[in-house]
């Protein structure tokens, strides 16, 4: 399996870091902990601990598409609680979200930016960022707030003892 799990894992990390209440934090470790013992658990002969993690996270990534009714099967019903807990110990479920679409993209293969942009494309598609996870977009928002709109502003620059706009 060509699953980059950890690619998945660290672009999780960095967000539980930087924006991750203590609920997330922990949330967070415990999924990591429990898919690795998952992984030990139903790890097949021949296969190694890596593939097993890596089938047991793809998984997981899987779960997250499935309706209630689709969990007959034990292995996805025990990941069902694990994504569950995701979602419930975001501090902002957008954001969290949002991310996490970027880290199971980087996990298929993508680059961080091109996962980024297909996000992105897939937000357009459904009417942009706030109408599909019903909040504004943070990142938009920051723009704003820094530069006090989207467009570029003239300003001076001394280059080689000159000035230019």
């Amino acid at each position: 399996m060509n699953y980059h799990y950890q690619l998945l894992i660290d672009e999780v990390d960095r967000l539980v870091e930087q924006h991750g209440d203590d609920v997330a934090q922990f949330s967070w470790s415990y999924i990591k902990t429990m898919v690795h013992a998952h992984a030990q658990y139903f790890q097949e002969e021949g296969e190694s601990l890596a593939e097993a993690e890596a089938r047991v996270w793809s998984d997981w990534e899987y779960v997250f598409s499935l309706e209630e009714e689709d969990f007959l099967d034990p292995h996805l019903f025990m990941l069902k609680g694990l994504v569950d807990l995701y979602k419930y110990a975001a501090p902002s479920f957008a954001e969290f979200h949002f991310w996490l679409e970027v880290a199971f993209l980087q996990a298929r293969g993508m680059t961080r930016s091109d996962a980024m942009h297909n996000h992105y494309a897939f937000l357009e598609l459904q009417g942009g960022y706030e109408r599909f996870y019903g909040e504004p977009d943070p990142r938009y928002s920051l723009k704003k707030k820094v530069h006090g709109s989207t467009r570029r502003k003239p300003s001076l620059r001394i280059l080689q003892g000159g000035l230019f706009s």
